[in-house]
């Protein structure tokens, strides 16, 4: 018979299970804000659970295998290349998509 925790455990992975297919990670650079403020607020009004991070190093510190469906970087970041943390990420994800935006209206 499975203990108490055992069974907690299991409800963790079946919920972390269930919402992989709608959990976003946002890693948003230091400019323009409101537009990942409105992002996210459009993608948790269509059913997206969003987590958002200002600090890419804490963001892949915290980042687990098969927690997201997505990862959206900003392009423009100052502490680390989003294509080099786009390489971090996919090294603990492989199967984890990845978009890099930028928020600049100059491109």
């Amino acid at each position: 018979m499975p203990t108490v925790t055992q069974k907690l455990q299991k409800q963790q992975q079946q919920l972390i299970h269930n919402n992989k297919k709608n959990r976003i990670l946002i890693i948003q650079g230091d400019n323009h804000p409101d537009n990942y403020a409105t992002l996210k607020l459009d993608l948790e009004i269509n059913g997206f659970i969003v987590d958002t991070y200002t600090d890419p190093l804490v963001a892949l510190n915290n980042f687990r295998a098969g927690l997201y469906a997505m990862i959206v970087l900003e392009k423009k970041m100052s502490k680390m290349n989003p294509v080099y943390l786009h390489k971090k990420f996919k090294e603990i994800d492989e199967g984890v998509r990845i978009c890099i935006l930028s928020s600049s209206e100059i491109y």
